[in-house]
């Protein structure tokens, strides 16, 4: 049986970006930003929507693709527009849960109370823009999820996640516990299996990234490509059932919409 594929996108802008905001030490302004003025669409994201619908109509028809939209971005009605654009421009794409304002929640410690408020507004306005297209799967902003913030999103009827970077020197994103150690990626798996959420971690080779940054940046671009080239050759995109048993392994990898946008006209490494 050939090996599966799953790929999806995250549509953080510019000002997403946790040494902009939503980090709280790591951030320049406005660390706390749960509260912060709506932050209009960017020329960059928007010529990025354009240039990835522009891909995603010449894939394959029986190819799935999730974007994870921040909640917040539905308040500007151009990224509605290039949203729907993209949504209606052929079948297969599924809108998935990144949250209100793209918060860094497991390195601020527990917040349950704010992040259920968070993760309930982003759902609505999801579903109402989205709809037949929403899913109730979820990936943590920027990969910061800790064991705390799993009930709440069970509660919530999230039932898949894809949050996990398995790098273990990734692992201090899992947040800390009362004692001030990470609780690492073996917690938080385990927090997941208890609420039957399904995980589907980023694919990582010889305990290196292949997904989101490290596509750019010097040498992990070079290995994140060969990865890529090597995995995906010989496999075939994933059906929603097939994602949705947790029995199947599935290659999950992931870019951003702003990636589209980078000089050259960049595209995917995916055979």
């Amino acid at each position: 049986m050939s090996s599966r594929y799953w790929y999806s996108v995250d549509s953080d802008d510019l000002h997403h970006h946790p040494t902009v905001s939503g980090h709280p030490t790591r951030s320049a302004i406005s660390p706390w930003c749960l509260e912060s003025n709506i932050r209009p669409m960017s020329d960059l994201l928007m010529n990025s929507f354009r240039n990835l619908e522009k891909w995603w109509v010449n894939r394959s028809e029986d190819e799935m693709l999730t974007i994870f939209v921040i909640g917040e971005q539905l308040e500007d009605p151009k990224f509605v527009n290039v949203l729907l654009s993209l949504k209606n421009s052929r079948p297969g794409l599924t809108i998935g849960v990144h949250g209100l304002k793209h918060i860094c929640w497991s390195a601020w410690g527990i917040r349950s109370d704010e992040f259920e408020i968070a993760l309930s507004n982003s759902m609505s306005i999801l579903r109402r823009v989205a709809g037949s297209s929403f899913r109730p799967w979820f990936r943590a902003p920027g990969g910061y999820i800790a064991p705390w913030m799993i009930p709440v999103m069970k509660k919530h009827g999230i039932v898949l996640d894809s949050s996990i970077n398995p790098i273990w020197l990734l692992r201090r994103k899992s947040g800390k516990d009362e004692n001030g150690r990470n609780y690492g990626w073996r917690e938080v798996r385990s927090s997941l299996n208890e609420n039957q959420i399904i995980e589907r971690e980023w694919l990582v080779k010889h305990g290196m990234p292949t997904n989101g940054p490290a596509l750019h940046i010097p040498m992990l671009r070079d290995h994140s490509k060969w990865v890529w080239k090597r995995e995906l050759s010989n496999s075939r995109c994933v059906t929603e059932k097939e994602l949705l048993d947790s029995s199947i392994y599935v290659n999950s990898i992931y870019w951003h919409v702003l990636d589209h946008g980078r000089e050259g006209g960049w595209v995917p490494p995916i055979p």
